[in-house]
């Protein structure tokens, strides 16, 4: 899958689960074992609510994302606690 659908879809779901804390709508992107972006066209994208990303490999550093993912807090907002940065996950891929 090139580069630029991944990245369609990875901002697709989270433009809709960022702000989605009570829908029922709930994703997993899962990446194969391989490199996703590079230093010129990094692959970097928010992690919303109901989203879990993975990696497939044996080991974390099987899969390898040059870029960011990342979770924004949404404690800042008016109304909005701490508690509520939760029902997502990030598991199997390198710490950098």
């Amino acid at each position: 899958m090139p580069q630029s659908q991944i990245q369609a879809t990875v901002d697709a779901v989270a433009n809709q689960q960022i702000s989605n804390q009570f829908g029922t709508q709930r994703y997993a992107l899962l990446f194969e074992p391989g490199t996703y972006g590079s230093s010129t066209h990094p692959l970097n994208f928010q992690v919303g609510y109901y989203t879990s990303v993975a990696g497939l490999g044996l080991s974390p550093n099987d899969v390898v994302i040059n870029g960011s993912i990342y979770v924004a807090t949404n404690a800042l907002a008016q109304n909005c606690i701490a508690l509520v940065n939760f029902w997502r996950s990030l598991s199997n891929l390198p710490s950098t």
